[in-house]
């Protein structure tokens, strides 16, 4: 009976705060509360983190659009001597850069060609001269604009989506390539080096007969090196074309001809590239 007794002396809540029996002390509030609101604010925190990520998703597929959309070929199509003649001259009296027009059937190579001084300011702008990452298709420096070299190189950007020069890959399947036979060139034939444009040149259209697929290194110079002059240095670029190239079509080809290579990126290789080669016929 006297253990019972001292038990009913002793106070209640004396077991411990946990027991609920005391008043919760003004440091236990405190401590509470802080909980509460640091969950709260972490909540907010991650809330914002997950806007801030969906905003910068939406911005990235919106900004990837735009550049794409910058270079699809339909955004020149008005200038294209093809549709129009005079708004084409127009066009390249703007741009003294402009040099000329390039098309590949079956694909959605159909752009502008323009040549520089500074070779690196079209790989960011276009030939209207804005700035844009999808560049242009533009002839090195070092070749003549009336493409009278043995061999003038197009360089242009590989791009998703098939834009600029993204569908030289179509021509990596031997079905495609032995489907497609020529191109076609617009230029002017008695353009100087130096030389703008002029409305009394000799600007026509010209058949490209497409001869090869090459996969190359970017600093392999016998690819790679613009209007080759040597007639034995013009003789090696032929036979390599025969012996080294992915697909190669017998036209007949001679040192005398006048021969394009479009060339662009390999996405797997850093220094990986495509050419296709083709034979202007004047």
């Amino acid at each position: 009976m006297k253990k019972q007794e001292q038990a009913a002396a002793v106070p209640r809540g004396a077991a411990g705060a946990g027991s609920g029996d005391f008043p919760e002390s003004a440091g236990h509030r405190i401590g509470r509360y802080a909980i509460r609101t640091g969950d709260v604010l972490l909540n907010i925190v991650i809330a914002l983190v997950v806007i801030v990520m969906l905003l910068y998703a939406t911005y990235s597929i919106w900004d990837n659009y735009r550049i794409i959309h910058s270079a699809d070929a339909a955004q020149f199509t008005k200038y294209s001597p093809a549709v129009d003649p005079l708004t084409f001259q127009d066009f390249a009296a703007a741009n003294p850069d402009v040099i000329g027009w390039l098309t590949v059937p079956d694909t959605q190579i159909d752009y502008p060609l323009v040549q520089g001084t500074d070779e690196m300011y079209y790989l960011s702008h276009d030939a209207l001269g804005n700035e844009s990452m999808t560049g242009s298709l533009f002839l090195t420096k070092e070749n003549a604009p009336d493409f009278s070299g043995f061999n003038s190189i197009i360089y242009g950007h590989h791009m998703v989506a098939e834009k600029m020069f993204g569908d030289l890959d179509l021509f990596k399947d031997e079905t495609f390539f032995n489907g497609h036979l020529t191109a076609k060139i617009y230029y002017d034939a008695s353009r100087k080096a130096g030389a703008g444009y002029s409305a009394g040149g000799s600007w026509a259209w010209h058949d490209v007969f497409l001869t090869a697929l090459v996969s190359a290194d970017a600093y392999d110079g016998s690819w790679y090196t613009p209007g080759v002059t040597d007639e034995a240095a013009r003789q090696s670029f032929l036979d390599r074309m025969k012996t080294d190239s992915v697909y190669y079509r017998e036209i007949g080809l001679t040192t005398g001809d006048h021969l394009i290579e479009m060339s662009t990126c390999v996405s797997q290789e850093t220094n990986g590239r495509i050419i296709l080669i083709g034979k202007i016929v004047q």
